[in-house]
């Protein structure tokens, strides 16, 4: 025989299917092989269904708590909102309180009519001009004078100086003058009107 065919044969040998180690055949099983817990299908149905439960519970508790979140989340942006507003008609209220003396001031210069119209007339239109202005301020900011000439007396409305007798019962309780005007916003009274009062005799 000759050396090529000596190889050959080892060759073969070492190839051969009983060659291969069984220590290695028998860890390749091992790697394969799933543990059996002995749990039959129902059983495993059944745990499935209850860590689905579970997981639905759970989900509908973020739910819920996602939702108050977002609830929390629109009732403090509202109260935010409210609170600017209220804020907002603090400042305004304060602002009209210092121009009041300028109101007065502009109301007892033009309440005689007759002495009012006796200027000269371009400087009376100059401070009508002006008045105007500052009222349309103030309406453009929702506020407004407050008293008037036979309105019945309201207590909220109106702050009572003078009594004036009348013998006509129909204007008992009634306006007869406005000596100071009051004025309103959007929060309310932010001055009564002092007025005159009729009373019947």
């Amino acid at each position: 025989m000759s050396k090529n065919h000596e190889n050959n044969e080892d060759e073969e040998i070492l190839f051969e299917p009983g060659a291969i180690s069984s220590d290695r055949d028998e860890n390749s099983e091992e790697e394969f092989e799933f543990e059996d817990d002995g749990s039959t299908d129902k059983d495993k149905i059944k745990k499935l269904k209850a860590e689905l439960k579970d997981s639905q519970k759970k989900a509908m508790e973020n739910m819920d708590g996602w939702q108050r979140a977002l609830a929390d989340y629109a009732n403090l942006k509202k109260d935010s909102a409210e609170q600017v507003k209220e804020l907002k008609g603090y400042v305004l209220e304060s602002f009209i309180e210092e121009l009041f003396p300028v109101l007065d001031s502009f109301d007892m210069a033009m309440k005689n009519k007759k002495t009012w119209e006796s200027v000269n007339e371009n400087w009376r239109k100059g401070i009508e001009s002006i008045y105007a202005s500052l009222t349309g301020i103030l309406s453009n900011n929702q506020v407004q004078a407050v008293g008037e000439v036979g309105e019945k007396w309201n207590l909220d409305l109106h702050v009572p100086v003078e009594e004036v007798e009348t013998d006509d019962e129909k204007k008992d309780g009634t306006v007869s003058e406005i000596v100071q005007k009051g004025y309103k916003g959007v929060r309310g009274i932010i001055r009564p009107a002092k007025v005159k009062i009729y009373k019947f005799s």
